[in-house]
């Protein structure tokens, strides 16, 4: 059975406006709800726990794993992306200024429950 993109002309990738439409039905959301979710914040990704293997470090796998992500969440209509790196991790935190990513002023907080 041969699937059509109903959304092939509009902004975001199919992808998005049909988990949008999911929210809009099952939270029972406003149109403008949706509009702000997507629109004004834009979508944003969170990328966590990757790890590149000591023995395979240094050969250019972390560097293609961030430009893989980085083209495949463009296409995908995202606008940000965050991930977190330890303090006693200086190399990779480097890698992923390298590509593009800025440290932000923000403390990282957590409760254990």
């Amino acid at each position: 059975m041969k699937s059509t993109n109903i959304y092939k002309r509009f902004r975001f990738p199919s992808e998005i406006i049909q988990y949008a439409v999911w929210l809009y039905y099952r939270f029972n959301l406003s149109h403008r709800d949706i509009e702000d979710l997507l629109g004004t914040r834009g979508t944003s990704a969170s990328m966590d726990e990757i790890y590149i293997r000591e023995e395979n470090r240094g050969m250019g796998i972390g560097r293609q794993a961030m430009d893989f992500l980085k083209n495949t969440c463009q296409e995908l209509g995202v606008a940000t992306i965050q991930l977190e790196v330890k303090n006693d991790n200086p190399e990779t935190a480097a890698l992923y200024e390298k590509v593009g990513f800025e440290k932000l002023d923000r403390a990282f907080m957590l409760v254990t429950l």
